[in-house]
């Protein structure tokens, strides 16, 4: 369903990998040159099962529907909301870039939840050039789309930069000490 440019992907969704219900919901030709280019940065996707980060880029049935449907429509750098995180209170845009953030991890090789001794301390492991790559793919697919609907060179290098700094600031929270 897409309410209030909030995209809500089911459970069931992702469990039987229906992309084409998800991708169709969001597919640019649906909407009229206008319609697209208010839609740039403007989306919110929320998973309706995931309790936590980990139900979006650990669970195998997870990575898999964001592999398939990134294959299908790979224009979630041009759609999702995001911008830098300053604070490190919990708000929606902090939701809104670790989709994006979570997003890139699924299309990278495998993730490992590292927990230590010490209560809520949780980091993770990744191949960083694979993810970097992955960045890179959606930045890259967010310019074309930026392109196609005609926006000016400003409006796409506005949109690389709020992606990558949206990315570098959800990285650098972990650096602001725990969430209150």
């Amino acid at each position: 369903m897409l309410s209030n440019k909030t995209l809500v992907i089911t459970r069931t969704e992702v469990e039987r990998c229906d992309i084409e219900a998800v991708a169709r919901r969001l597919a640019p030709e649906r909407f009229s040159e206008a319609e697209l280019a208010g839609l740039c940065g403007a989306v919110r996707i929320r998973f309706e099962h995931a309790a936590s980060a980990d139900d979006l880029f650990v669970k195998p049935e997870a990575r898999r529907f964001v592999q398939c449907l990134h294959k299908t429509w790979p224009w979630a750098g041009y759609f999702l909301r995001c911008k830098p995180i300053e604070t490190s209170s919990p708000h929606a845009h902090v939701i809104d870039v670790g989709v994006l953030v979570g997003w890139a991890l699924c299309l990278t090789g495998e993730i490992e939840i590292v927990r230590w001794d010490e209560p809520d301390v949780v980091g993770m492991r990744f191949n960083h050039h694979q993810f970097g790559v992955a960045v890179e793919d959606i930045v890259d697919s967010a310019e074309q789309m930026c392109a196609i609907v005609g926006l000016p060179k400003s409006s796409i290098h506005q949109r690389r930069t709020a992606i990558m700094s949206s990315i570098a600031s959800f990285f650098s929270l972990g650096e602001q000490g725990p969430l209150p």
